[in-house]
């Protein structure tokens, strides 16, 4: 996996063949006091890329910032997979102050 910042505020995550998701919850996708980020896209640039979650429910997105999470040309699995559930977590305010949310998992 290879990542590329563009001046446009666009992370690209390059995926060539398969990368295993093993962290659950929140997976965030950029790290923080990035300036003018808004997107991260995940991009398969070959016939075997793959993003599997291998643990339990993992959210990749990011809570830090408002931005697009896109999936393109790769396949995305799991393992076994089960109903999740609803997701309930806080989610931190750019002020800091945490606000419960209600999250469906796909």
């Amino acid at each position: 996996m290879r990542r590329r910042l563009t001046k446009n505020g666009i992370i690209t995550y390059e995926i060539s063949g398969k990368v295993d998701v093993t962290d659950t919850g929140w997976v965030q996708v950029a790290k923080a006091g990035l300036a003018d980020l808004s997107k991260v896209a995940f991009v398969g640039i070959n016939d075997d890329a793959e993003i599997c979650i291998t643990g339990g429910l993992a959210i990749l997105a990011d809570q830090s910032y408002d931005i697009d999470v896109s999936f393109e040309s790769l396949k995305l699995s799991k393992p076994n997979p089960t109903y999740g559930g609803d997701y309930t977590a806080p989610i931190t305010s750019p002020a800091g102050s945490a606000t419960p949310a209600r999250r469906k998992t796909p």
